[in-house]
């Protein structure tokens, strides 16, 4: 039987994971704020990180979603 702990990990682990395959370029802007290029162009115009730092952020998602998955197996 799973404890509150193991329950919090998994959740939090395929939470997490999901969240990194669904929105790496969210995740990308929140760890670089301020620090983001300055040669944006016009005001409002979004700025999309290239697929060479998106990729290794789905990866961790992916491994964030396996271990989530792997720690559900567990007990079985």
């Amino acid at each position: 039987m799973y404890g509150i702990r193991e329950i919090l990990a998994i959740v939090l682990s395929v939470g997490l994971g999901g969240f990194l395959i669904a929105f790496p370029g969210a995740f990308i802007r929140i760890q670089l704020v301020g620090r983001g290029p300055h040669d944006r162009g016009q005001y409002g115009e979004d700025w999309d990180p290239p697929r060479k730092y998106t990729l290794p952020v789905r990866l961790l998602g992916l491994a964030a979603v396996g271990v989530g998955l792997y720690l559900v197996a567990q007990p079985l």
